[in-house]
């Protein structure tokens, strides 16, 4: 029985908690930085589990078990008769949640579940009968101190490091790099790794040869000196098909690396979008421009995945067990609150005052008056005089929704984080609190949100909205089916996400109407990582001079909408349903779908399928033919294209035409156009 002990003992080791870490032989190479930074403050030891018997034994010992994997020793440890006694927490990978061993816990004992992915937590959670609750993100952490940093140049020497398996994607590595040799023969590939299957070693011996590749294919073994392995490489190539965050990558961008980083399932929620490459050719073009900058890829690590910051989060989280206290920030850093305000002097003291009174108290507030004609701005400048944290903006004229405030705001705020939310919405007493909280904790995090509590004239909650966290396009194929976003956008953003990519709140094709949702899709056009609470502390008014009942501006948004969705993401991402590799001339089929999607915008808004309830009563068929002819000219501008594209679709094409005809002569005859 082997015994891996990591105690510091100091003269008042009895005030010292202890944390056991039960872990398997050979996975415990995450934990060694861990132990070490934690041995300070706990008593920390290190079981390597040959025998059941030890699990038994170290529960007994231990003030918090933490099982490093989802295997069968927490299967174990989760029902043993002291399991309930304890604190216990379970750290999950990624190999685990594709396996049964998390049908096989006692979650019921289990305290806490550390994920170190958010993609892998939600798969889990979606999977098995685990409550969200008790789930925490951290992801692994890079300690700083053992890498060299230098700033690098592009070159010829391409690294990977890790294990070959079918996890890692070992043909696509050995495909993508023949395509790289093609380019220039000057590169090479290093392997810093060992294979788990035979199968690839022959395939790799075979292949090899085939593509004449002997030369430049250098296998190394496992490496005792990673850190000086890599210090004559440029790039880090990854072709993995899913990953929890690939430490490896992270490794070689703190050295300054250059990362080449495959779409795995989950990369887009940790990487940047500009490291990531779909194809082969994506791939080829990464390696072979002169893009490189060495501060930038160790910054993304430095800031948000170094060791110091999981540490700070694992002791707030054994604060949370072992004291039964609740997690408070060391410091809190600034929040700027921009409230957006047109005639809502009725609502506008409730909001303000909400965030006076914040449970969160490093705040300052930014009163963005668009020329309002009732008064407001007598009751924003009380607010001014009273409040050193208040100042306003006044707009000299009205300009015409809410963007302008809200390009004013990130332009001023001062804040590390911000929100913008308009005068007639009011957050929960501890909105602050949990917004920052939660973004503190997830420092990969562009935005959280929460739920809404729908709110009526007199402050009464009448229901409650609910969202979910969806992928990326996941959330662009929504908003395309039906105009209308799945995020709300008046919570917490990161300011620097902003400051990073240089963008600004946008309005597209004049549409201000529903600016949120045209902005969703921007940010995702840029990465944009966002994240949920599952509290409603955001209170959204409904009360009868809200926008959202203008029926003709929600059509005209809604062509903005779908335009800036064409213009700016990959058809397979908002229609999925077609099978676009299966078809001859692409681009024609793109503009017969595109006809074919705004020709049914049409019937289904004739039709009132597509008109929301509450509008339903007040709008006649002549008025919604009128709204409509928008999308009659936005059609036909694809008719026109796909017809002048080849000869495939003509048919499918020319009967599309003539519907469009049919409906744009019932208009004429209307009257309307």
């Amino acid at each position: 029985m082997e015994n891996t002990c990591n105690i510091k003992l100091s003269s008042n080791v009895s005030d010292k908690k202890t944390i056991i870490f039960f872990v398997k032989q050979g996975l415990d190479s995450f934990l060694a930085g861990i132990i070490d930074a934690l041995s300070d403050e706990y008593l920390t030891r290190k079981i390597i589990v040959t025998d059941f018997k030890q699990i038994d034994e170290g529960m007994e010992l231990a003030d918090i078990c933490w099982f490093e994997w989802c295997d069968e020793l927490i299967s174990y440890g989760s029902k043993t008769n002291i399991a309930r006694q304890k604190k216990i927490i379970c750290r999950m990978h990624s190999y685990e949640a594709f396996t049964d061993y998390p049908a096989n816990v006692a979650w019921e004992n289990v305290d806490k579940i550390i994920f170190v992915a958010e993609h892998i937590k939600n798969f889990v959670v979606e999977n098995f009968s685990i409550d969200e609750k008790k789930t925490i993100v951290i992801p692994n952490g890079i300690e700083e101190k053992n890498w060299t940093f230098a700033e690098r140049r592009p070159g010829f020497n391409i690294s990977y490091v890790g294990y070959i398996n079918y996890k890692k994607g070992p043909m696509l590595l050995l495909h993508a790099f023949k395509n790289i040799f093609n380019k220039n023969n000057h590169y090479k590939l290093f392997i810093a790794g060992k294979f788990q299957d035979q199968r690839d070693v022959l395939y790799f011996n075979q292949m090899i040869k085939e593509f004449g590749l002997e030369n430049n294919v250098i296998f190394e073994g496992w490496q005792d000196n990673l850190d000086k392995w890599l210090e004559d490489k440029n790039y880090v190539l990854c072709t993995s098909i899913l990953e929890s965050q690939n430490m490896s990558v992270m490794q070689a961008m703190i050295k300054g690396i250059k990362p080449i980083i495959h779409n795995f399932v989950g990369a887009k929620s940790i990487y940047p979008q500009a490291l990531i490459w779909n194809s082969i050719n994506d791939a080829v073009d990464m390696i072979t421009n002169d893009e490189y900058n060495s501060k930038e890829y160790y910054a993304f690590v430095k800031d948000g995945y170094e060791l110091h910051y999981q540490i700070e989060k694992l002791k707030s989280l054994f604060s949370v067990l072992i004291e039964d206290k609740e997690i408070t920030m060391v410091e809190q850093p600034l929040v700027t609150i921009g409230i957006t305000n047109y005639n809502g002097k009725q609502y506008l003291s409730k909001c303000l005052d909400c965030f006076i009174n914040q449970t969160y108290k490093n705040i300052e507030i930014l009163v963005i008056d668009d020329y309002s004609t009732d008064g407001s701005d007598k009751t924003i400048k009380k607010y001014e005089e009273k409040y050193k944290n208040i100042s306003a903006i006044y707009h000299s004229e009205n300009s015409g929704g809410a963007s302008k405030g809200i390009q004013e705001i990130i332009n001023f705020a001062k804040g590390k984080y911000f929100q913008w939310i308009a005068c007639d919405d009011f957050p929960d007493i501890d909105a602050i609190y949990k917004f920052v909280d939660y973004l503190e904790k997830n420092p990969s995090k562009d935005y959280v949100y929460s739920n809404l509590n729908i709110v009526n004239e007199d402050n009464i909650k009448i229901n409650q909205w609910d969202y979910k966290v969806y992928s990326q396009n996941k959330v662009v194929e929504h908003i395309f089916k039906s105009a209308s976003g799945v995020i709300p956008m008046n919570c917490l953003y990161r300011l620097s996400f902003f400051k990073d990519n240089n963008i600004n709140w946008i309005v597209y094709r004049n549409n201000d109407f529903s600016a949120d949702t045209l902005n969703t899709l921007q940010f995702i056009k840029y990465n944009w990582n966002y994240g949920k609470i599952d509290d409603s502390v955001i209170n959204y008014r409904i009360h009868s001079n809200n926008l959202s009942h203008n029926l003709q501006k929600r059509i005209n948004s809604a062509v903005s909408i779908f335009d800036y969705i064409i213009k700016n993401f990959n058809e397979e991402v908002y229609a999925t349903e077609i099978p676009w590799d299966e078809f001859q001339n692409r681009d024609q089929l793109k503009n017969l779908v595109i006809a074919q999607f705004y020709y049914d915008q049409i019937e289904n808004h004739v039709n009132m399928n597509a008109i929301p309830q509450y509008v339903k009563g007040n709008v006649t068929k002549r008025e919604l033919m009128k709204y409509c002819y928008v999308f009659a000219k936005e059609g036909m501008k694809y008719i026109d294209e796909g017809l002048n594209g080849g000869i495939i679709f003509l048919s499918e094409l020319f009967k599309l035409q003539e519907l469009y005809g049919k409906y744009i002569e019932e208009v004429k005859d209307l009257g309307v156009i």
